[in-house]
C-alpha cells in the first residue's frame, strides 16, 4: 500500500526508460564491413551469448532501481511480506472502528454536521490501511445489541464498504460509551495480533460523568488494556453556541376526557452559554375529527428567556372533539442541534370517564334513599356522560357478574361485604370479586369507599384492611354519631391539606368546610399496619372531623400503581348534608369531580416512551383477528411492516422493537369486513444527549480511569495523517536504501562487463 498511489504509478512507468533506452542504443550506428573486422566479428559470435545476459542483468538492475525510486517517492507503507522486517509490525493488525451516531453528532459544523466529518474520516482511514489488516466497524447506537456494521475481517471490496458508509446519518438514540466499550472489545479476534480501538465521538461531558458511568467505562478501559488493545480517542466534541433542547412534554391529569380541556407541561432546556430569548414553540395536535385524523395548529407558545442550563416549564392546555388517539407535537426554532428541536406526547381520549357504583342501598324503595343517588347526579347530572363521566350502577350482589377492568373508577358505596366463593387453600374464607378488585387497583385503577350502616366491620377489617396489607388505608369502627340528625360535627378548617382532591376548601374556600354537618360517620383508628407491603402505601389525611379525636375524615392512600380514596361517611344525605347543600355553597359535586381526577385510572405510560424502548400493545377485543401493521416516522419513505399477533396471558397483543427513531408511529388494525382502526403512539429522544459541551482528554482520561491512550481533537483542523503516524508503519526507508544499493551494484557491473568487452 502506499499513501501517494499517483506517484508510484507514475515512477511505475518510468521502468520503460530503460529499456527504451536499451533499445534506441542497439540501432545508433551503422554498419560498415571492412577486412580488419573480420577477425572481430568472429571472436563477438563467440562470446555473443555471455554479451547478451550482461546486457539483460544491467538492464534489470536499472529497472529496479527505478521501480526503487518510485516506491520510496510514493512512501510504501507495507505488506504482508514486510510485516517480518526489523521495525515491522510481524503481522497483521486488527482494527475496530466504533463510529457515535447518536443524535448529537448530528451538531452543525460549519457546512457539515460532526457526524459526517467523522464518518468521511473513517472513510479515509479505510482507503489508506493496508489490506492486510482486519477491521471492524461498530455504530454506537447498535452496541448493546451486537449488531456489528461491519464484522472483523479482510476488506476485500472497499468501494462498497465505502459507499455504505456515505449513506450512514446521526441516530436518535444516545450514546452508552461502555457499552460502545464492551461491544468492541468483544469484536477482536486473535490474540496474536496488534490490537488497535479507534473511538471516533463527540466525547461529552455529560456521557463522563457520574459514578455509575465512570464505574462502567473503568471497568471497560482495564479489560481493553489486559488485551492489549491500544486506544485512540478521536474527539469531534464543540462547545453548543445556540441549542435548545425539547427535555419533556408530559400530561398533567391523569387521563384525556373527549370535549374537556386537557392540562399539558412542556419543558424546554438551554444548553448554549447565552440567554435564549424569546423561544417560540409551534404545537401541532393530530386527533380524530369528522371521524379521522386531522393536524390542528394550536396557537403558539412564547418563553420569554431561558438563563443557560436552565429549564424552563410551561403549561398550556389542548382540546381534542373526539375520542380515540391523539398526538400533541411541541417544535422548537431551528438550532445547530435539529435533533432534540422537537417532543411528542400520545394521548388516549377516552369519550369518557367509565365509573362503576356499586350500591349498599341499592334496593330502597325512594330513588332518594339509594347510596348511588348524589354522587350520580353530582357526576353525571344529565344522565347522558355529557360531564365527563357514564356511569353504571349495580347491587353487592351484582359483583360476580363484574369485570372491573371494564371501568377507569370503582365506588363502593355503603357495601356490606362480597359474595362470599367457599374457602382457600390456607383456611380463610374466599372472596374472588375483592381478590379480582385488588388486581385491578394494583394494576392503576381507581376505588374510593364510602362507609354507612350497612358496612361489615368484621368483613371491612379483617379483608378489606387485612392488618395494613389491605385496600382500606385504615380499620374502622362502629358509627359515631346517629342519624337522627339531632347532633352533628364538622370539618376541622384546621386540617384541610393542599390536595387537588380538595381544592374546593382551599384559601378563603376553608369556610366551605364548616358548612357541611356530619350527623354520624365511621372512626378510623390510625395505627400502625401490622403487615407491610411494597403495594400498600402509607395513607395521608387529607380532612379530618372536628370530634375530640380529630378522626380521619377523608383519607388517600396509593396502592399499587392505583389509588384509594377513603371518605368515613356516606355519599347518601343519610349521614349527612353535604349533598344538599344549597347551590350557592355546594361542595359535594366538584369535590367528587376533583375525586375521579385524582383517582380514576391513568392512561397507560407506555403509549409515550425514549427511542428504543419497544411497543407492546394488547389487542382489544373486537380487534382479537385483526391484521395490523406498523408505519414508522419514516413513513411513506419506509414501507408499514406486518406485526404477527400473540397471545398474551388470555389476551393477543402485538409487539414491536425497532422503535428507533423519534415521532410518531401509527398501528393500523383492521379485521375483514369491518372498518380499520388507527392507534397512535410516540417515541422521544433523551433530552440529556442534548447537552453538548464536550470532555476533553482530561474528562476521558479520569472517566477511564488511565491516560494510556492516544487522543486528537479532531475539530481542531488537524490533517489525518497526523493520527495515522503512530499507527501506520513506512517502509519508504527500505525502498531508498535498495536504490541506494541498486546503483552501487549497476556501477559495478557496468564496469565489471565493460572490462570483458575490451
Amino acid at each position: 500500500m502506499f499513501q501517494h498511489e499517483a506517484l508510484f504509478w507514475g515512477g511505475f512507468a518510468a521502468i520503460s526508460l530503460p529499456i527504451l533506452i536499451h533499445l534506441l542504443n542497439r540501432r545508433r550506428f551503422r554498419v560498415r564491413d571492412w577486412a580488419a573486422m573480420k577477425f572481430l566479428l568472429d571472436s563477438l559470435r563467440k562470446n555473443r551469448r555471455r554479451l547478451r545476459i550482461e546486457e539483460l542483468i544491467l538492464l534489470a538492475v536499472r529497472c529496479l532501481a527505478v521501480l526503487m525510486l518510485a516506491a520510496a517517492v510514493g512512501r510504501f507503507t507495507g505488506c504482508s511480506a514486510l510485516n517480518a522486517l526489523p521495525g515491522g509490525e510481524g503481522a497483521s493488525r486488527e482494527i475496530v472502528f466504533v463510529l457515535d451516531d447518536s443524535y448529537s453528532m448530528g451538531q452543525a459544523y460549519g457546512a457539515t454536521t460532526l457526524f459526517a466529518s467523522a464518518a468521511g474520516d473513517l472513510s479515509e482511514q479505510i482507503r489508506q490501511m493496508p489490506r492486510t489488516d482486519e477491521v471492524a466497524i461498530l455504530l454506537a447506537s447498535q452496541a448493546s445489541s451486537q449488531n456489528e456494521f461491519f464484522p472483523l475481517n479482510l476488506i476485500t471490496d472497499p468501494d462498497s464498504l465505502l459507499a455504505r458508509l456515505g449513506t450512514l446519518k446521526p441516530s436518535d438514540r444516545r450514546t452508552d460509551l461502555a457499552s460502545a466499550l464492551a461491544a468492541a472489545s468483544k469484536s477482536f479476534g486473535s490474540e496474536k495480533k496488534p490490537r488497535w480501538l479507534y473511538l471516533l465521538s463527540d466525547l461529552r461531558r455529560h456521557d463522563l460523568q457520574g459514578a455509575e458511568r465512570t464505574e462502567a467505562l473503568r471497568k471497560q478501559m482495564a479489560d481493553l488494556r489486559e488485551k492489549g488493545v491500544r486506544v485512540v480517542a478521536m474527539d469531534y466534541g464543540l462547545p453548543a453556541s445556540d441549542n435548545c433542547t425539547v427535555q419533556a412534554i408530559e400530561l398533567l391529569d391523569r387521563f384525556v376526557v373527549a370535549g374537556t380541556p386537557a392540562r399539558l407541561a412542556l419543558s424546554v432546556r438551554n444548553n448554549s452559554p447565552r440567554r435564549a430569548e424569546n423561544v417560540e414553540v409551534n404545537l401541532s395536535v393530530r386527533a380524530k375529527a369528522g371521524g379521522s385524523f386531522r393536524d390542528v395548529q394550536p396557537p403558539a407558545l412564547l418563553i420569554d428567556s431561558i438563563d443557560p442550563d436552565e429549564v424552563r416549564r410551561v403549561e398550556f392546555s389542548v382540546t381534542c372533539e373526539e375520542a380515540g388517539s391523539a398526538v400533541v407535537t411541541a417544535r422548537l426554532p431551528t438550532d445547530e442541534l435539529a435533533g432534540d428541536n422537537a417532543g411528542y406526547l400520545a394521548l388516549d381520549v377516552r369519550p369518557a370517564v367509565r365509573v362503576l357504583l356499586v350500591d349498599g342501598r341499592a334496593d330502597a324503595a325512594d330513588p332518594l334513599d339509594t347510596e348511588s343517588f348524589f354522587l350520580a347526579a353530582a357526576l353525571d347530572p344529565h344522565g347522558d356522560a355529557s360531564s365527563g363521566c357514564k356511569l353504571d350502577r349495580v347491587s353487592a350482589s351484582s359483583l360476580p357478574s363484574v369485570r372491573f377492568d371494564d371501568y377507569d373508577l370503582v365506588c363502593l358505596l355503603n357495601v356490606s361485604d362480597f359474595p362470599l366463593r367457599g374457602v382457600n387453600s390456607d383456611g380463610r374464607d374466599a372472596y374472588p370479586q375483592l381478590t379480582a378488585l385488588q388486581e385491578y387497583v394494583q394494576a392503576g385503577g381507581g376505588l374510593i369507599l364510602f362507609t354507612g350502616d350497612r358496612v361489615n366491620l368484621e368483613f371491612y377489617n379483617r379483608r378489606l384492611y387485612d392488618e395494613g396489607a389491605g385496600l382500606a388505608p385504615f380499620p374502622i369502627g362502629p358509627p359515631k354519631g346517629s342519624a337522627r340528625q339531632d347532633k352533628y360535627f364538622r370539618l376541622d378548617p384546621r386540617s384541610v391539606q393542599a390536595d387537588s382532591i380538595m381544592r374546593s376548601f382551599q384559601g378563603e374556600a376553608v369556610i366551605a368546610a364548616t358548612l357541611i354537618r356530619f350527623f354520624a360517620f365511621s372512626p378510623a383508628d390510625e395505627i400502625a399496619p401490622a403487615r407491610t407491603t411494597t403495594q400498600a402505601r402509607p395513607p395521608r389525611v387529607l380532612a379530618r372531623f372536628a370530634d375530640d379525636k380529630n378522626s380521619p375524615a377523608v383519607v388517600h392512600r396509593q396502592f399499587g400503581r392505583g389509588n384509594v380514596l377513603a371518605v368515613y361517611t356516606t355519599a347518601s344525605a343519610e349521614w349527612n348534608d353535604w349533598p344538599q347543600l344549597p347551590t350557592e355553597v355546594a361542595t359535594f359535586p366538584p369535590v367528587m369531580h376533583d375525586a375521579v381526577a385524582a383517582i380514576a385510572r391513568a392512561q397507560q405510560q407506555l403509549q409515550t416512551a425514549q427511542v428504543g424502548e419497544p411497543i407492546h400493545f394488547d389487542l382489544p377485543a373486537r380487534q382479537a383477528e385483526a391484521r395490523v401493521l406498523v408505519r414508522t416516522p419514516l413513513y411513506p419513505a419506509a414501507d408499514a411492516i406486518a406485526l404477527p399477533v400473540n397471545p398474551d396471558n388470555g389476551r393477543r397483543s402485538v409487539h414491536f422493537a425497532g422503535a428507533d427513531r423519534a415521532g410518531v408511529y401509527s398501528l393500523q388494525m383492521s379485521v375483514p369486513d369491518t372498518s380499520t382502526e388507527e392507534v397512535l403512539l410516540a417515541r422521544n429522544v433523551d433530552g440529556d444527549e442534548g447537552r453538548l459541551m464536550p470532555g476533553g482528554r482530561d474528562e476521558l482520561a479520569a472517566a477511564l480511569g488511565s491516560g494510556e491512550f492516544a487522543y486528537e481533537r479532531r475539530t481542531g483542523g488537524a490533517e489525518l495523517a497526523e493520527i495515522r503516524s503512530g499507527s501506520d508503519k513506512e517502509y519508504w526507508i527500505w525502498a531508498v536504501a535498495a536504490l541506494l544499493t541498486l546503483l552501487a551494484v549497476e556501477t559495478f557491473l557496468g564496469q565489471r562487463f565493460g572490462h570483458y568487452s575490451n
